[in-house]
């Protein structure tokens, strides 16, 4: 893409392949987080996954894609992604999609880091 070849040059082919195959998960959008989400994607980071919105309770898709400057059909991307990894839960009401956390999942999580680090 024309879009990252300043970044392909300053980092080299090999690197720019790496990064675009590579996934980030970033909890906390909120605040700097946001701008964080919007730098990754612009840099050419190939998946994001975008879990701090949906604490709040259920967004739509397109209430997602409001919070970014990127598109909706890689917020869609983003949003499969969080989905196969079950983080995230949809429901369709009409012709929308509405997304919602996994609260098991993250509670999961939570014990697993909990005991990881010995409390």
């Amino acid at each position: 893409m024309d879009r990252f070849l300043r970044t392909e040059a300053l980092l080299g082919t090999a690197s720019m392949e790496k990064l675009k195959n590579s996934r980030v998960i970033v909890f906390g959008v909120g605040g700097v987080g946001g701008y964080t989400v919007e730098a990754l994607a612009r840099s050419g980071v190939g998946t994001i996954d975008v879990v701090d919105l949906l604490k709040a309770g259920r967004l739509s898709a397109g209430e997602i894609t409001d919070h970014f400057d990127i598109t909706a059909a890689a917020i869609s991307r983003h949003l499969s992604v969080l989905k196969e990894a079950d983080l995230i839960e949809d429901s369709r009401d009409g012709k929308f999609i509405f997304y919602t956390l996994n609260a098991s999942v993250l509670e999961e999580i939570m014990l697993w880091i909990t005991e990881l680090k010995g409390e």
